[in-house]
């Protein structure tokens, strides 16, 4: 991708890019016979392999609240032409979307060098201890990372089944140093998604789900060096979901889900620069109730096992 900064004062910059790539997918379907038995051994198989171009325009407006961290928000387009080798009626797909940006920067070039009258006076100047020099962790400051989100999104896409798409999340999250490396955090979310596929006969299908999200989480930060940390948080989250099913008979299901998990997640935090940091660690999800209103079966709970990268500053 190639960009291009453009400051608008102290705090605001416009920052355009354009990006070129290419993806390959490859998936595997795996479908238990007309039985119904499960044995691996008679499953069948079906790969699918995929390959193509993108291009993207972002162009976000950058608000610099502090030193070597931003937040920001634009528009943009995705625009994915055709893949070579999918088995699908869909074709390209071009999708107008607008969506908030968090993050930081590091290098560039040296502070110039101070005039010598500058530099004796402030070599006779008395120093403050390096200790009070505020850092990530103290109490009363703020940690953003890119679980603060937001966005929307519409998608078409052309081939012999005429299919669009759109969603939009709002999700403001943040972590308050109440006390000297002791954090106490809130998220709270809402969005919606649908997808309709239109049929060669005009007959149409498709799915709309509206969902709403609230997280709590404690956590504590342990400094292991100027430029280290490491940051361990637990989290409660429940989430409550409200979807509707259009079949191409015009059968219309509704049903609602409810959601209750605990997790754990521990990031070694790298402090490349003032005020922004970047992280990495495993985590770990249990869900407590996994419960779709109107049926009598049980719960399905999951356990989940992975590691994350985060990106984010402080104020």
């Amino acid at each position: 991708r190639v960009g291009f900064n453009l400051p608008l004062g102290e705090k605001l910059s416009f920052y355009p890019r354009a990006t070129i790539g290419v993806e390959s997918v490859h998936v595997d379907r795996f479908a238990p016979p007309a039985d119904g038995t499960v044995e691996s051994s008679e499953r069948s198989v079906v790969d699918e392999t995929s390959a193509g171009s993108f291009f993207i325009l972002f162009a976000p407006l950058l608000f610099h609240p502090a030193p070597h961290f931003f937040v920001g928000a634009g528009p943009g387009v995705f625009h994915e032409f055709a893949k070579e080798g999918l088995a699908t009626l869909d074709g390209e797909r071009t999708t107008i979307f607008g969506r908030v940006v968090v993050g930081g920067w590091w290098g560039g070039p040296s502070e110039p060098a101070a005039p010598a009258a500058a530099a004796d006076a402030s070599a006779q100047a008395p120093k403050a201890p390096r200790h009070l020099a505020p850092r990530f962790g103290d109490g009363g400051t703020w940690a953003f990372s890119g679980e603060l989100s937001a966005g929307v999104a519409d998608s078409t896409y052309t081939g012999v089944r005429r299919r669009s798409s759109s969603s939009y999340s709002v999700t403001p999250a943040f972590d308050y140093f109440f006390a000297d490396h002791v954090s106490f955090g809130f998220a709270a979310g809402v969005g919606h998604e649908s997808d309709s596929t239109r049929g060669v006969l005009g007959a149409k299908s498709g799915t709309e789900t509206t969902s709403f999200a609230g997280g709590l989480r404690f956590g504590v930060d342990v400094p292991l060096s100027p430029s280290f940390s490491f940051y361990p948080k637990v989290y409660a989250n429940v989430r409550h979901s409200e979807s509707t099913d259009a079949s191409l008979d015009g059968q219309t299901t509704k049903y609602a889900s409810n959601d209750l998990s605990v997790a754990l997640h521990a990031p070694y935090l790298v402090h490349f620069a003032s005020h922004a940091f970047a992280g990495f660690g495993p985590y770990i999800a249990q869900s407590l109730v996994n419960h779709r209103e109107g049926s009598s079966g049980d719960d399905n709970l999951g356990t989940t096992i992975g590691a994350s990268l985060l990106v984010g500053g402080w104020l």
